[in-house]
């Protein structure tokens, strides 16, 4: 069981990986990107990522529970952008401020972010569970 996890959190480490380059490609890289896609689909691989990410810390832990967490971590950040503190508006006016915790509050952020982590538990699910269930017989 524990080369398993182990196993497990091999792959979600690069499905995190590979969601957080495709993350940059497409918010800085794809030229010619319709705004809504560009917008959205940043916000989505975000959420997909935040899935990836606590699968990783919690890998024997139910889809449904990190899809649960990945949603109400996303939800948490948007609603921290209503939050107006001067060092928190100055980390944000940063570049890692603004890929962490991104910049302007918009409600129609959160149905991109539950695609997104839909995205990833869909993915553990049909991918990557399987994989490991087989791998440990």
């Amino acid at each position: 069981m524990a080369a398993s996890a182990f196993q497990r959190r091999l792959i979600l480490a690069g499905c995190a990986a590979v969601t957080i380059a495709a993350g940059l490609i497409w918010r800085c890289a794809i030229p010619g990107l319709p705004w809504f896609a560009w917008k959205y689909g940043g916000s989505a691989l975000r959420a997909t990522m935040v899935y990836f990410l606590i699968a990783f810390v919690m890998p024997r832990c139910d889809w449904r529970i990190i899809l649960a967490a990945a949603c109400a971590v996303s939800v948490g950040v948007e609603f921290s952008r209503l939050i107006d503190v001067d060092w928190l508006n100055a980390f944000r006016a940063t570049l890692a401020g603004k890929l962490k915790l991104g910049a302007v509050f918009s409600l129609w952020n959160l149905p991109a972010y539950f695609a997104g982590a839909a995205a990833g538990a869909f993915l553990d699910r049909v991918l990557i569970l399987p994989r490991n269930r087989s791998q440990s017989r």
